[in-house]
């Protein structure tokens, strides 16, 4: 009896939010490389190489006064590699990309404006079915209610899955795809094989999708642990020391002395994305305001320039901005930022998306505070975790190449149970091979 009921909430389940779960696999399996996708179809126009063998970049503080002077504000973030060959990413306020050429000082603006458009077309359907203006929220808490459904479509699968008789066929037919088999019988066959090998990844990527779809949750995370966070404030002595070191006389700290000092803590840096804004609210100078998934603003940015997003347009199983959030903006048009937050990724770091986050005062260039990885509260480490787990992100290319498998994967599963639903209700019962369960439930 219990079976009966798990095997109707299953199809249910399926038939309500098939469409949708189809869409929503389709497109993140899409989506699974963008920021590699982005890269390749920038090609050479992100890359510098100096004119002449020992040739020294130019300052990154004149590449500031001269977008004061010809774009009417300073950036809202720029992102800096420590591979020479490839040019600093600069993030304006209007969402606008620029690559600078630290060794000619061009400054070119993003060219790949048609994949850019086709992967934010996709990220549109993937989070909110492409809808847009006021519309969007309810897009958003479509696919939200269908990412539900889909995680009791896995539970309920794996335990349907399980052959309710003896017989080595029975597992045969769930273990591996066999040649073959044709109509309904195929349907049942692939159903059963890809929910049992794409499910547990599914049930991972659907899982954290909640976290990231529904604020309760987001919540609820990043309450586990102690929410006490060490190693970010600065002891005084040193900050003073900071001060006088890099503002003497009382001046603006140039942006290159404060990049200096932040290289001095982290000395073996991979890529470093610098945001140009005001204190956090709440948080006097230390500039450490979650993003929506454990990262800071800095950390937002970072991954946004990485990808090659403009920074209101979110990735593919990231929160979207909303401008009411309380999140600091950056700099007004010809606004001085108050702080400037470092997110910088060592090499070697594990987790591979883990940063130091390092907030310096705009105007003293003192650092204010560091903070790693692990000096995070415990919820919001995990957080992180179910972000780029989500987009496989988490483990490199391996975990984005198995997220994107897993995705396809979803699309026939949809497409199998869909047709066997169809069959069973509308359909003309068809003969199948002996020792194929014919009234079988489906498996997620």
């Amino acid at each position: 009896m219990w079976r009966r009921w798990l095997f109707w909430i299953h199809l249910v389940a399926g038939v309500v939010a098939g469409v949708v779960i189809l869409v929503m696999s389709l497109t993140g399996a899409f989506i699974a490389f963008e920021k590699q996708l982005v890269a390749w179809a920038e090609g050479a126009n992100r890359r510098a190489e100096p004119p002449n063998e020992g040739t020294a970049p130019l300052s990154l503080q004149s590449l500031v006064e001269r977008l004061r002077t010809e774009q009417g504000g300073p950036p809202r973030a720029m992102t800096i590699h420590a591979d020479p060959s490839l040019a600093v990413e600069v993030m304006m306020g209007g969402d606008e990309l620029f690559y600078w050429d630290p060794y000619t000082g061009e400054l070119r603006p993003a060219s790949a404006r048609g994949t850019r458009s086709v992967l934010r077309a996709l990220t549109a359907w993937h989070r909110w079915l492409g809808l847009e203006g006021e519309r969007r929220s309810w897009g958003k808490a479509v696919t939200g209610a269908c990412n539900l459904a889909f995680v009791v479509l896995i539970l309920t699968g794996a335990v349907l899955w399980w052959p309710s008789g003896r017989g080595a066929n029975r597992w045969r037919m769930r273990l591996w795809f066999r040649p073959g088999v044709r109509g309904r019988a195929r349907d049942w066959h692939w159903h059963h094989v890809l929910g049992l090998w794409c499910g547990p990844v599914l049930l991972v990527l659907s899982g954290s999708a909640i976290v990231i779809s529904y604020a309760w949750a987001a919540r609820w995370v990043q309450s586990i642990g102690s929410t006490d966070e060490t190693g970010t404030r600065v002891p005084a002595a040193e900050a003073r020391s900071s001060e006088a070191a890099v503002a003497p006389g009382g001046q603006p700290a140039a942006l290159d002395e404060v990049w200096a000092r932040v290289r001095e803590r982290v000395p073996d840096w991979q890529t470093a994305t610098i945001r140009f804004g005001a204190a956090p609210r709440g948080q006097p100078g230390a500039g450490r305001t979650a993003s929506g998934d454990g990262r800071t603003t800095a950390g937002a940015d970072s991954e946004r320039l990485e990808r090659g997003a403009p920074s209101g347009t979110a990735g593919p199983g990231q929160p979207d901005r909303d401008p009411s959030d309380g999140r600091p903006e950056g700099p007004r048009s010809g606004g001085a930022p108050s702080t400037l937050s470092f997110s910088v990724r060592e090499k070697g770091a594990w987790p591979v998306f883990a940063t130091v986050q390092i907030v310096a005062d705009a105007r003293s260039g003192r650092i204010l505070s560091v903070q790693r990885f692990s000096d995070q509260p415990l919820g919001r480490r995990l957080r992180a975790w179910l972000r780029f787990l989500h987009t496989g992100e988490a483990f490199g290319w391996p975990g984005q190449l198995i997220a994107m498998t897993a995705s396809l994967g979803a699309v026939v599963l949809v497409w199998t149970g869909l047709a066997l639903s169809w069959r069973r209700f509308f359909g003309k019962r068809a003969p199948v091979p002996a020792g194929t369960p014919g009234p079988s439930p489906p498996a997620a």
